[in-house]
């Protein structure tokens, strides 16, 4: 993939430099037919930039041993480049600065959607490909389809346990092979969940089973029904248990017989929420722990609720972080 863009008013010749033919590609040089060519950045001009102060910086007649190594390596480095021309005729100046304008302003970024359906390698994207596409599942029509890093967590926390949802970044050990019946137990877990819960507890603002904490433990549990401790337990079994989970109030706070916010006695129970007035003097419901301390707190509690103790397979040991 091309690093930096250039764009060029007039055509260039380029030509192969030989023996650098690899993996399909092959280094070129250009030539300007004359000296009204005009070749400028059009695109990465950041990286350029930088380039340009790292050899400045390096160049200095007082450079130490360590700079000149890095000047050394800098005249090695091959950054890939697009360069645009024109086959015959030339470009305007007015040209030229509206590819410029089109190509950093118009660009459409690619979005998670965009990305997710064309990757193809990763079995996680591809299991949550198939829970979208399936209308059971309801990821769409309940809005879960908005933040698809999430449901790419969910699945790759489902299928891998604790060791994955208490490591951010850690690679997991999923094959091809096994993709299919997972994507059919995820989309399952979803469907039954989501029909539980209804549409109306995802219109609920911080609605605890769609944040961070909440996706990590229902992936926990889901990990537990489906390729850990309850693995063979029966279809009907395993839907009581997702009932279950999903008949939790999973709101943070509710509304007293007098008016006032008090938080939900589940969360609060666990001492994972606390109430706090915000800038505008509103009370709200704030987490009061951080990071995975949160996630082990609910895992614990949804699994005492379908009556599961965590299994080796899948969740920590205290050495790596139990879930209490």
């Amino acid at each position: 993939m091309p690093s930096v863009t250039f764009l060029a008013n007039r055509p260039l010749r380029w030509n192969e430099v030989p023996g650098t033919a690899r993996m399909g590609q092959t280094l070129v040089t250009a030539q300007k037919e004359d000296e009204d060519t005009i070749v400028v950045p059009s695109d990465g001009v950041g990286r350029i930039t930088g380039l340009e102060n790292r050899d400045t910086l390096y160049r200095k007649s007082n450079a130490d041993s360590e700079t000149r190594r890095l000047r050394n390596a800098l005249e090695r480095l091959r950054v890939p480049t697009l360069i645009l021309f024109p086959r015959v005729g030339e470009l305007t100046e007015l040209h030229m600065q509206q590819a410029l304008y089109d190509m950093n302003v118009l660009a459409t970024p690619l979005t998670a959607t965009m990305a997710l359906n064309r990757d193809n390698r990763s079995p996680y994207n591809t299991i949550v490909k198939t829970m979208l596409a399936d209308k059971t599942a309801n990821l769409k029509e309940y809005g879960l389809d908005r933040d698809l890093s999430s449901m790419v967590r969910f699945v790759k926390i489902a299928v891998e346990g604790w060791k994955v949802a208490e490591k951010a970044g850690a690679s997991g050990s999923m094959t091809s092979e096994i993709t299919p019946q997972a994507a059919t137990d995820l989309t399952y877990f979803w469907s039954v969940l989501t029909s539980s819960m209804g549409p109306e507890a995802f219109k609920v603002k911080d609605n605890m089973a769609t944040g961070a904490p909440g996706i990590t433990a229902l992936a926990l549990v889901a990990h537990e029904l489906f390729f850990g401790g309850a693995a063979q337990w029966s279809s009907i079994e395993k839907a009581s248990a997702i009932r279950k989970i999903g008949g939790i109030d999973w709101s943070r706070t509710k509304i007293d017989e007098a008016g006032q916010v008090e938080l939900n006695k589940t969360w609060a129970d666990l001492g994972l929420l606390m109430l706090k007035p915000d800038k505008k003097g509103n009370i709200k419901a704030v987490m009061v722990m951080a990071g995975a301390n949160n996630s082990r707190a609910m895992t614990g509690h949804l699994l005492k609720v379908i009556g599961l103790e965590r299994s080796s397979s899948s969740l920590s040991t205290s050495s790596e972080g139990d879930v209490r």
